[in-house]
This record gives C-alpha cells, sequence and structure tokens, in this order.
C-alpha cells in the first residue's frame, strides 16, 4: 500500500473500536465536529483507496445541495489535513485518499489477530489466547458507536462486532481447553 516516492508521514493511530481515537506520532488528536469525524472516518474504511468526491457527498451530505456539499467537503478536508498533517490525504483526481497503513487502524489488526489466534489454536493455544487477550484489549466499546447508525457504516459496524464476538467465544474455547477455573464464574454471571 506505500508508495516509496511518497513523502514519510508521521505514525498514525485510529482506534475505531469504541469511541473514535486518533493519534498522530503518539499524540491524541481532536478532530471537533461530527461531520469532520464523518469525513475522516469514511475516508479509513476505504482502506487506502480513493473516494470519489459524489460518493462522499452522497454519503455524508444525503440530499443537501450539492454545491454547498462539496464546499463543505473541501473544508473538512482541509481541517483533516491540517489535524494530521498535509501530505495524508491526497487528491487523486476528483478524489481524495488517506494514506495510511493496514497497522494503523486498531479493527484491521483485530480481523487479522483473530485469524490469526484462530490459525495458532491447534499449534500453540497458550499463544493463540495470548494473542485473542491482546487483540480483546482494543476494544474500548461498541466498534464505531458513533457512526453506526449511518448508512455507509453500518455494515461495517456489524462486522466489527461480530469479529467482537467471534474473538469472545475463541477466548472462551482456549480457556475451557487451558482448565481455567475462573470461565465457570464468568459464565454463570453471563
Amino acid at each position: 500500500m506505500s508508495d516509496p516516492t511518497a513523502p514519510s508521514l508521521p505514525n498514525l493511530h485510529v482506534a475505531d473500536l469504541g469511541p473514535l481515537v486518533v493519534r498522530v506520532s503518539g499524540a491524541e488528536v481532536s478532530l471537533s465536529g461530527p461531520k469532520l469525524k464523518e469525513v475522516f472516518l469514511r475516508l479509513v474504511m476505504t482502506n487506502g483507496e480513493s473516494v470519489s468526491f459524489d460518493t462522499l457527498i452522497a454519503d455524508l451530505w444525503p440530499g443537501g445541495d450539492p454545491v454547498r456539499a462539496r464546499r463543505n467537503l473541501q473544508q473538512q478536508v482541509y481541517n483533516l489535513r491540517a489535524a494530521l498533517g498535509q501530505d495524508r490525504i491526497e487528491l487523486v483526481g476528483s478524489s481524495y485518499r488517506l494514506r495510511r497503513e493496514n497497522t494503523e487502524r486498531d479493527s484491521v489488526v483485530a480481523d487479522d489477530g483473530y485469524h490469526a489466534a484462530r490459525a495458532l489454536t491447534e499449534l500453540d493455544p497458550v499463544a493463540a489466547r495470548w494473542r485473542v487477550r491482546e487483540v480483546l484489549s482494543r476494544f474500548r466499546g461498541p466498534p464505531l458507536a458513533e457512526f453506526a447508525s449511518a448508512d455507509w457504516a453500518r455494515a461495517e459496524a456489524a462486522q466489527l462486532d461480530q469479529t467482537h464476538e467471534s474473538l469472545r467465544i475463541l477466548d472462551y474455547e482456549l480457556r475451557l481447553h487451558a482448565g481455567d477455573d475462573s470461565l465457570i464464574a464468568e459464565l454463570k454471571v453471563l
């Protein structure tokens, strides 16, 4: 996904497994206002692909005046560039693209971690359990909760909820296999 000719960027961390938190070079970045967060997350969700102005406008300003919506989009991108760095968002024709690595987004790391833990289950259950616990620690509440009612985010929010549930089930399976006595008491509470 990296372009070797593109300028290097400061580290980005998108914590999207709970309330949205964005960090650049370890410092939390304030994305003030719901629309700025929506534009950012909509670009994040494309996993490095560009999104046309028309798609962004249709998703984020449905039914709005297209001229006004385009101006609003341009203003939000300007604000994002100010917060994240000028080179983080690229103009690609009549589209925008957020430059980021998959490892910079918690939900991608969580999905990869689930599959890695699942693959380790038979080979090394202790390592699998450690991996599951590490990934579960990234969940800080319902994923994309702030955006789950938006049509453009609903499917991904549901998929992330499913990933969380799958991780919890795998954790229970691994703990049961390991003879974890605390599991019985925990399951009684559920």
